[in-house]
């Protein structure tokens, strides 16, 4: 599946997606989510084998979006 096909069938635009894998973009776990369904995978099968030591996580106020 291209990123071009995965956007599509995640509802998510190109560069949206393409800024998500390059690590430029946050992103919800709404997305990620759509992004699982997309491929057919759960979201556990997305995440699985993280190492969540090695991910940066930043803290920031809650906002949730309209």
């Amino acid at each position: 599946m291209t990123q071009t096909q995965l956007a599509a069938a995640a509802g998510l635009s190109q560069p949206y997606l393409a800024k998500i894998e390059a690590g430029r973009q946050d992103f919800s776990l709404r997305v990620l989510a759509r992004l699982a369904k997309a491929m057919r995978v759960t979201l556990a099968e997305l995440v699985d084998g993280i190492d969540v030591s090695t991910v940066e996580l930043e803290s920031r106020p809650y906002s949730r979006s309209a």
